[in-house]
Protein backbone atom coordinates (compact mmCIF):
# COMPACT_ATOMS: atom_id res chain seq x y z
CA UNK A 1 0.00 0.00 0.00
CA UNK A 2 2.51 2.61 0.70
CA UNK A 3 4.88 3.85 -2.06
CA UNK A 4 7.39 5.62 -0.57
CA UNK A 5 9.48 5.40 2.83
CA UNK A 6 7.54 7.08 5.52
CA UNK A 7 8.80 10.51 6.69
CA UNK A 8 9.19 10.65 10.71
CA UNK A 9 10.87 12.15 13.18
CA UNK A 10 11.04 11.71 16.77
CA UNK A 11 11.52 14.26 19.57
CA UNK A 12 11.63 11.85 22.75
CA UNK A 13 13.96 14.45 24.05
CA UNK A 14 12.28 17.60 26.36
CA UNK A 15 15.89 19.13 27.16
CA UNK A 16 16.44 19.68 24.01
CA UNK A 17 13.46 20.09 22.58
CA UNK A 18 13.72 23.26 24.94
CA UNK A 19 16.89 24.10 23.97
CA UNK A 20 16.20 24.17 20.37
CA UNK A 21 13.03 26.06 20.74
CA UNK A 22 14.05 28.98 23.45
CA UNK A 23 16.57 29.89 20.30
CA UNK A 24 13.99 30.31 18.04
CA UNK A 25 14.82 27.41 15.84
CA UNK A 26 13.24 24.15 15.27
CA UNK A 27 16.18 21.55 14.41
CA UNK A 28 14.33 19.51 12.34
CA UNK A 29 12.92 22.24 10.23
CA UNK A 30 15.76 22.09 7.11
CA UNK A 31 14.35 18.35 7.05
CA UNK A 32 10.19 19.12 7.40
CA UNK A 33 10.96 21.98 4.24
CA UNK A 34 12.25 19.56 2.36
CA UNK A 35 9.63 16.57 2.62
CA UNK A 36 6.73 18.95 2.60
CA UNK A 37 7.08 21.73 0.75
CA UNK A 38 8.50 19.58 -2.61
CA UNK A 39 9.12 20.10 -5.98
CA UNK A 40 9.08 16.75 -7.12
CA UNK A 41 7.70 13.56 -6.02
CA UNK A 42 10.89 12.10 -4.60
CA UNK A 43 9.53 13.51 -1.40
CA UNK A 44 6.36 12.27 0.60
CA UNK A 45 4.54 15.76 1.12
CA UNK A 46 4.46 15.41 5.35
CA UNK A 47 6.21 14.90 7.84
CA UNK A 48 5.02 13.11 11.07
CA UNK A 49 6.91 14.08 14.29
CA UNK A 50 6.52 12.24 17.73
CA UNK A 51 7.19 13.75 20.99
CA UNK A 52 8.11 12.51 24.51
CA UNK A 53 5.18 11.98 26.43
CA UNK A 54 6.01 14.30 29.06
CA UNK A 55 5.84 17.22 26.28
CA UNK A 56 2.56 19.18 27.17
CA UNK A 57 -0.37 20.57 25.26
CA UNK A 58 1.12 24.81 25.26
CA UNK A 59 4.62 23.07 24.45
CA UNK A 60 2.94 21.08 21.61
CA UNK A 61 1.26 24.89 20.28
CA UNK A 62 4.41 26.66 20.70
CA UNK A 63 6.48 23.96 18.58
CA UNK A 64 3.98 23.94 16.14
CA UNK A 65 4.74 28.33 15.92
CA UNK A 66 8.21 28.03 15.96
CA UNK A 67 8.65 25.67 13.26
CA UNK A 68 5.46 27.38 11.24
CA UNK A 69 7.71 30.75 11.28
CA UNK A 70 10.87 28.39 10.79
CA UNK A 71 9.37 26.89 7.55
CA UNK A 72 8.38 30.82 6.47
CA UNK A 73 11.83 32.14 6.65
CA UNK A 74 12.93 29.12 4.23
CA UNK A 75 10.56 29.62 1.72
CA UNK A 76 10.83 31.87 -1.45
CA UNK A 77 8.19 34.21 -0.50
CA UNK A 78 6.96 34.91 3.16
CA UNK A 79 4.47 32.94 4.76
CA UNK A 80 1.40 33.93 7.12
CA UNK A 81 -0.56 32.13 9.69
CA UNK A 82 -4.30 32.31 8.22
CA UNK A 83 -5.52 30.20 11.18
CA UNK A 84 -4.52 28.35 14.39
CA UNK A 85 -7.60 27.08 16.71
CA UNK A 86 -8.28 23.47 18.41
CA UNK A 87 -10.84 21.17 18.31
CA UNK A 88 -12.24 17.54 19.71
CA UNK A 89 -12.66 15.52 17.33
CA UNK A 90 -13.93 11.60 17.31
CA UNK A 91 -15.56 11.03 13.80
CA UNK A 92 -13.64 9.10 11.17
CA UNK A 93 -13.13 11.43 8.33
CA UNK A 94 -12.50 10.78 4.51
CA UNK A 95 -9.90 11.91 2.77
CA UNK A 96 -9.56 15.33 2.13
CA UNK A 97 -7.66 18.50 2.07
CA UNK A 98 -8.51 21.52 4.44
CA UNK A 99 -9.63 24.96 2.86
CA UNK A 100 -7.67 27.40 2.35
CA UNK A 101 -5.28 28.44 -0.49
CA UNK A 102 -4.62 26.48 -3.53
CA UNK A 103 -1.02 26.67 -2.34
CA UNK A 104 -1.41 25.88 1.67
CA UNK A 105 0.49 24.11 4.97
CA UNK A 106 -1.57 22.57 7.55
CA UNK A 107 0.22 22.00 10.91
CA UNK A 108 -1.75 18.91 13.14
CA UNK A 109 -0.72 18.87 16.69
CA UNK A 110 -2.29 15.74 18.43
CA UNK A 111 -3.03 16.24 21.75
CA UNK A 112 -2.86 12.72 23.92
CA UNK A 113 -5.82 10.94 23.97
CA UNK A 114 -7.06 7.67 25.37
CA UNK A 115 -9.41 7.53 22.35
CA UNK A 116 -7.43 5.26 20.08
CA UNK A 117 -6.87 6.70 16.06
CA UNK A 118 -4.95 6.22 12.99
CA UNK A 119 -4.01 8.26 10.78
CA UNK A 120 -3.33 7.92 6.57
CA UNK A 121 -2.09 10.33 3.67
CA UNK A 122 -3.03 9.92 0.34
CA UNK A 123 -0.55 11.19 -2.60
CA UNK A 124 -3.33 12.81 -4.53
CA UNK A 125 -0.35 14.37 -6.54
CA UNK A 126 1.10 11.16 -6.89
CA UNK A 127 -1.89 9.62 -8.66
CA UNK A 128 -2.53 12.65 -10.81
CA UNK A 129 0.99 12.34 -12.32
CA UNK A 130 0.06 8.47 -13.22
CA UNK A 131 -2.73 9.66 -15.21
CA UNK A 132 -0.55 12.00 -16.43
CA UNK A 133 -2.87 15.44 -15.43
CA UNK A 134 -2.13 18.20 -13.35
CA UNK A 135 -2.83 17.84 -9.47
CA UNK A 136 -5.46 20.09 -9.91
CA UNK A 137 -7.07 18.29 -12.66
CA UNK A 138 -7.55 15.46 -10.65
CA UNK A 139 -8.79 16.99 -7.67
CA UNK A 140 -11.51 18.38 -10.54
CA UNK A 141 -11.97 15.00 -12.33
CA UNK A 142 -12.70 13.02 -9.34
CA UNK A 143 -14.85 12.42 -6.55
CA UNK A 144 -14.11 11.14 -3.21
CA UNK A 145 -17.63 10.54 -2.23
CA UNK A 146 -18.14 7.84 -4.98
CA UNK A 147 -16.20 4.87 -4.04
CA UNK A 148 -14.61 3.90 -7.42
CA UNK A 149 -13.12 7.69 -7.83
CA UNK A 150 -12.00 6.81 -3.96
CA UNK A 151 -10.54 3.43 -4.81
CA UNK A 152 -8.42 5.23 -7.13
CA UNK A 153 -5.94 6.40 -4.40
CA UNK A 154 -5.70 2.96 -2.60
CA UNK A 155 -1.92 2.43 -4.19
CA UNK A 156 -1.23 5.97 -2.55
CA UNK A 157 -2.46 5.60 0.41
CA UNK A 158 0.19 5.06 3.56
CA UNK A 159 -1.10 4.51 6.86
CA UNK A 160 1.30 6.67 9.77
CA UNK A 161 2.98 3.47 11.49
CA UNK A 162 4.56 5.34 14.08
CA UNK A 163 1.38 7.31 15.40
CA UNK A 164 0.89 6.71 18.68
CA UNK A 165 -2.69 8.42 20.16
CA UNK A 166 -1.44 8.04 23.63
CA UNK A 167 1.47 10.34 23.22
CA UNK A 168 1.88 14.41 21.39
CA UNK A 169 2.22 13.65 17.38
CA UNK A 170 2.78 16.76 15.22
CA UNK A 171 2.02 15.81 11.39
CA UNK A 172 2.62 18.69 8.67
CA UNK A 173 1.41 18.23 5.53
CA UNK A 174 0.83 19.74 1.91
CA UNK A 175 -2.44 21.01 2.16
CA UNK A 176 -2.07 22.35 -1.87
CA UNK A 177 -4.21 21.87 -4.56
CA UNK A 178 -1.76 22.63 -7.25
CA UNK A 179 1.61 22.73 -5.71
CA UNK A 180 1.83 18.68 -5.23
CA UNK A 181 -0.13 18.44 -1.90
CA UNK A 182 -1.91 15.59 -0.66
CA UNK A 183 -4.87 14.06 1.45
CA UNK A 184 -5.19 13.16 4.74
CA UNK A 185 -7.83 11.22 7.06
CA UNK A 186 -8.32 9.94 10.67
CA UNK A 187 -10.05 6.79 11.41
CA UNK A 188 -11.24 6.87 15.36
CA UNK A 189 -11.13 3.17 16.50
CA UNK A 190 -13.42 3.55 18.84
CA UNK A 191 -15.29 6.15 20.17
CA UNK A 192 -15.06 7.01 23.85
CA UNK A 193 -17.74 9.02 25.36
CA UNK A 194 -16.53 11.45 28.29
CA UNK A 195 -12.72 11.56 26.76
CA UNK A 196 -11.29 13.79 24.29
CA UNK A 197 -9.47 13.77 20.98
CA UNK A 198 -7.71 16.98 21.09
CA UNK A 199 -6.70 18.28 17.91
CA UNK A 200 -4.54 21.81 17.17
CA UNK A 201 -4.70 23.17 13.74
CA UNK A 202 -2.41 25.81 12.13
CA UNK A 203 -2.42 26.72 8.80
CA UNK A 204 0.09 28.67 6.80
CA UNK A 205 0.21 30.09 3.05
CA UNK A 206 2.10 32.71 0.94
CA UNK A 207 1.07 36.16 2.54
CA UNK A 208 0.18 37.46 -1.27
CA UNK A 209 -2.60 35.06 -1.64
CA UNK A 210 -6.25 36.30 -0.64
CA UNK A 211 -7.61 35.32 2.66
CA UNK A 212 -7.55 36.49 6.57
CA UNK A 213 -4.70 36.33 8.44
CA UNK A 214 -4.41 35.44 11.95
CA UNK A 215 -4.20 38.43 13.87
CA UNK A 216 -1.47 38.76 16.97
CA UNK A 217 -3.90 38.85 19.48
CA UNK A 218 -4.96 35.20 18.53
CA UNK A 219 -1.94 33.97 17.99
CA UNK A 220 -1.54 34.90 21.50
CA UNK A 221 -4.55 33.02 22.76
CA UNK A 222 -3.72 29.98 21.02
CA UNK A 223 -0.52 29.52 22.92
CA UNK A 224 -2.49 29.60 26.08
CA UNK A 225 -6.14 29.07 25.67
CA UNK A 226 -8.23 26.25 27.36
CA UNK A 227 -10.76 26.44 25.18
CA UNK A 228 -11.79 24.10 22.05
CA UNK A 229 -14.09 23.61 19.61
CA UNK A 230 -16.79 20.59 19.30
CA UNK A 231 -18.79 18.82 21.71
Amino acid sequence: METHREHNWYIENIAEFEQASSHGDFYCADFVYESVFRDDLEQAGYVHIRFAPEIGSRDLRRAMLVLAGQLSVRHPEPLTTRWALRFDQQITSRFHRDGGPDESYLLLGYEPSSVASEVFIADFSRAAAAENITPDAYLARYNLMIATDAERLSPYVTRLSGFDSRVPNLLVINNSASRLGVFHRAAVLVPLAGERRIINSVQIAPASLPGENLSPDDRKNFLVTEEISGP
